[in-house]
């Protein structure tokens, strides 16, 4: 804030001042000189004081607003925070059988799916079981087809229990093979 200096000097101290000069010129003594040159400076300094009246305020710019026209919408809002993830269920899983482990399609944390496939394992001993369990269904068959047509040309030869032995032996058989399958799949 600039302060303007009103000089409020009454009319004695133009007479005084006058006197003063007068003074200066009978005193030629730098002494006297210098005295009287601070009580002049002393006098005017104390007589002029600032304005007690404030200067008017310039009045400030206007503001200048942005109007925009509101519209609905989806919010984004995205953070991002250090955290650990844990999983909700857990599981451990075991093979039906035991055998070497012939491939791995998955790694420790993939997903997966319910019915992907996560490795593959080689039952050596499964598969000459299965290999077994065929020939003894094709034997069971064969053996029960020519039992049930020798009944057929000559029921008095044929015990009906030899028939239904080879029936059994071959349903035997084939519900091994059936147990076997899905266990090398």
């Amino acid at each position: 804030m600039k302060h303007s200096r009103v000089c409020l000097a009454p009319l004695p101290l133009l007479f005084v001042s006058g006197r003063l000069f007068a003074i200066i010129e009978m005193m030629k003594n730098l002494k006297a000189l210098s005295l009287l040159s601070a009580i002049l400076g002393q006098f005017l300094l104390s007589s002029c004081k600032p304005s007690s009246a404030d200067p008017p305020k310039a009045t400030p710019p206007p503001i200048t607003v942005q109007v925009v026209h509101p519209q609905r919408g989806e919010i984004y809002r995205s953070i991002t925070i250090p955290a650990e993830i844990l999983p909700y269920q857990q599981a451990t899983l075991y093979a039906k059988v035991a055998g070497y482990l012939k491939t791995i399609s998955v790694d420790k944390g993939d997903s997966a799916k319910e019915g992907d496939v996560l490795a593959e394992i080689e039952v050596p001993e499964m598969l000459a079981d299965l290999a077994k369990y065929k020939a003894e269904v094709e034997v069971a068959k064969i053996d029960y087809q020519r039992v049930g047509d020798a009944f057929k040309k000559a029921p008095d030869l044929v015990v009906p229990q030899t028939v239904d032995n080879a029936k059994a032996k071959w349903d035997v058989a084939q519900a091994n093979l059936d147990q076997t399958e899905p266990l090398i799949k």
